[in-house]
């Protein structure tokens, strides 16, 4: 459904991303995670429109997205979040969802229908009349997902949405996002926590300064020796095989 094909991105000299090439369905919850820097984020930009790659080519049901608009991109059904959340403060939850359903519903009434199913997924039917302005940041993160899902995407790209959550808040995000999995929209998540990544990925790739490093399982990716390095550092990667080889005597 998603796929980029050596993507690459470069910023006076500097490869925020280099040839990064992925195939990503929507049957599979996916992961993509990487030290900080390493450019997921940026590949995130650059697969909804947000930068334009200096080489490569994005596609998205099997059509050329390269170039386009993040309008066009949300109108073929990919959406996403971002790190820092971009409410409407001074409307209600309701009306900030509103905005998004809107941008297939053009009857209110309808719109409306949409915006209130979008709340229900990500429980917040009881807080839909407050204000945005003074949401904790749970809250703020649950809406700015209402308001992807409420455009009716096939797929969502999720950057961080679990950044800065308490524990609890966590395992409730998780819930949230199985859910809206488990309702056919594919899910795509950047996330530097790792116990959700771990619980709730099918697939995880994994990025360190711009380039594709690793594809797998969860488990597969927790024993991965270029993965612990490149988030643990060479030393511990080189005790944690000299470990294994002596369990293995």
């Amino acid at each position: 459904m998603l796929k980029t094909d050596s993507i690459t991105v470069r910023f006076s000299g500097l490869t925020a991303v280099d040839h990064v090439s992925m195939e990503i369905t929507s049957d599979k919850l996916v992961a993509i995670i990487g030290p900080n820097g390493a450019g997921k984020t940026t590949l995130f930009n650059l697969i909804t429109g947000f930068l334009p790659p200096t080489e490569g080519r994005v596609f998205f049901n099997h059509k050329d997205i390269t170039g386009w608009k993040p309008h066009q991109i949300t109108n073929s059904g990919l959406c996403r979040t971002f790190q820092i959340t971009k409410l409407f403060e001074q409307l209600t939850v309701l009306d900030n969802v509103l905005v998004g359903s809107l941008w297939y519903e053009k009857r209110i009434s309808a719109a409306r229908e949409v915006a209130w199913e979008a709340l229900a997924k990500v429980g917040l039917l009881d807080i839909a009349q407050q204000t945005a302005s003074g949401l904790p940041i749970g809250h703020r993160k649950r809406l700015e997902l209402a308001r992807v899902l409420a455009t009716q995407p096939k797929m969502v790209l999720l950057d961080e949405v679990m950044g800065g959550l308490t524990p609890q808040e966590v395992g409730e995000m998780s819930e949230v996002l199985a859910g809206i999995f488990d309702g056919g929209i594919g899910v795509v998540m950047i996330e530097h926590i790792m116990s959700a990544v771990m619980a709730l990925s099918h697939r995880i790739f994994v990025l360190n300064q711009g380039k594709l490093i690793a594809v797998g399982s969860p488990e597969e990716i927790r024993n991965n020796d270029v993965v612990l390095e490149a988030y643990l550092g060479k030393h511990f990667a080189r005790a944690k095989a000299k470990q294994a080889e002596m369990a293995a005597q």
